[in-house]
């Protein structure tokens, strides 16, 4: 709506009142944050109850791939197991700098780690990347930079990204951040905070998927009750089958 009057207004022949609208509403909003969960091809999620392996399967078997059954699963309330990714693209809307003093994690929920199944999705490939990585384990998480290799995350330093450095985002620039966030023993849903310094001020904003919290849990104390796989290879006969070699 506010655009929408701003781009009218622009248009018209009252310049100096146009301009300023479009500086108040960007002063207001200067940085647009956009977190994406990043749903790798070798996936392996937790799941509060195992209705899931015994319900028919709403899809093709051409759809029957690593993301519609990751997003099927999801809505069914799993968890990603052990590690969530994600892409944190900023970008500065305003006509002045920004500085990107953290990027933090607000947990919304903590809990104990579901255990009624864990089921994976076979590897299809390794895929290196460098990021940031959180231990959701830790009352406060820190960023610290590392390497993620295939469902491995390799410490690259344990000294906090942001401890000696900012970013800077000059006006109309963008970035975007690797996330990694991972728990060995709890449940937690979570999202991204972002504190910002615009003219000598500082503002945290809050960054959350569009559908919905990140949620990642960790390996239940006694073990998951069943582990299985998600034979997609098996063509028409594709089902969730028994894991043969299980994380215990």
């Amino acid at each position: 709506m506010i655009s929408e009057v701003i781009t009218s207004v622009a248009s018209a022949t009252v310049t100096p009142l146009a301009r300023w609208m479009r500086k108040l509403w960007q002063r207001r909003s200067p940085l647009m944050v956009v977190a994406t969960p990043r749903i790798p091809k070798a996936w392996k999620l937790a799941l509060p109850d195992t209705e899931p392996l015994h319900a028919p399967v709403p899809l093709t078997h051409s759809e029957r791939r690593y993301r519609q059954m990751y997003e099927w699963l999801r809505a069914k309330g799993a968890y990603d197991y052990g590690v969530t990714s994600l892409d944190l693209h900023l970008e500065n809307r305003s006509g002045e700098p920004l500085i990107i003093t953290n990027i933090g994690v607000r947990k919304l929920t903590i809990g104990v780690p579901l255990r009624a199944a864990l089921v994976s999705y076979p590897p299809a490939g390794a895929v290196q990347k460098e990021l940031i990585y959180f231990d959701l384990d830790e009352a406060d998480p820190s960023g610290r930079p590392a390497r993620f290799d295939m469902d491995r995350l390799e410490p690259i330093r344990e000294q906090p990204y942001f401890l000696d450095r900012d970013v800077r985002l000059g006006a109309r620039e963008s970035q975007t951040f690797h996330i990694a966030g991972a728990t060995l023993r709890s449940r937690v849903s979570w999202e991204l905070s972002v504190t910002i310094l615009q003219a000598g001020k500082p503002r945290t904003i809050f960054a959350t998927p569009e559908n919905g919290p990140l949620k990642t849990s960790g390996t239940p104390t006694e073990g998951f009750d069943g582990e299985w796989i998600w034979n997609w290879f098996a063509g028409e006969a594709a089902s969730f089958a028994p894991d043969p070699h299980p994380t215990a």
